[in-house]
């Protein structure tokens, strides 16, 4: 909507991309609800980038069970 009302050129999403590399299929599919990501930074550490909050939460719910 924003890009649409000529209120923006183009909007930057570098950490919901890094959650959820098919993003852009779901918006473009019409699923329209928010990304996962929680811009945490943990997506960036010493092995390199990728989501480290989900896979944290992950193993910490698995441990529960």
């Amino acid at each position: 909507k924003i890009i649409s009302a000529d209120n923006a050129d183009m909007i930057s999403m570098s950490r919901p991309f890094i959650c959820e590399p098919d993003l852009v299929s779901k918006i473009k599919e019409g699923i329209s609800e928010e990304s996962q990501c929680v811009s945490c930074n943990l997506c960036f550490d010493s092995t390199g980038i990728k989501c480290n909050y989900f896979k944290k939460s992950e193993t910490s719910n698995s441990s529960l069970n």
